[in-house]
């Protein structure tokens, strides 16, 4: 229950921030990134967050997050947010 809800959560939190995560019934949720994946990552990874891409050259833009804790959740939508003011449009 409580992957599920935060889960949901997450989910929201990238919808607000305007991108489109996929569905999920799993422990992750997966969204496109405004660039491409490997910088999306390398970004991330410089703020202490650890994502995959989808490693699938139809889509390079794609992310996939594991659901964690609530303070997870916080970190990833607070460095998704500062991710998409930077990016180029």
């Amino acid at each position: 229950d409580a992957i599920a809800r935060e889960r949901t959560r997450l989910a929201r939190g990238l919808s607000a921030l305007g991108l489109e995560p996929l569905p999920s019934a799993a422990n992750f949720v997966s969204v496109e990134a405004p660039m491409v994946a490997v910088e999306a990552m390398a970004l991330l990874q410089e703020r202490g967050i650890l994502v995959r891409d989808w490693r699938d050259p139809e889509h390079p833009n794609e992310l996939r997050i594991t659901v964690g804790r609530a303070d997870d959740t916080d970190a990833v939508l607070a460095a998704m947010r500062d991710i998409i003011a930077t990016a180029p449009r």
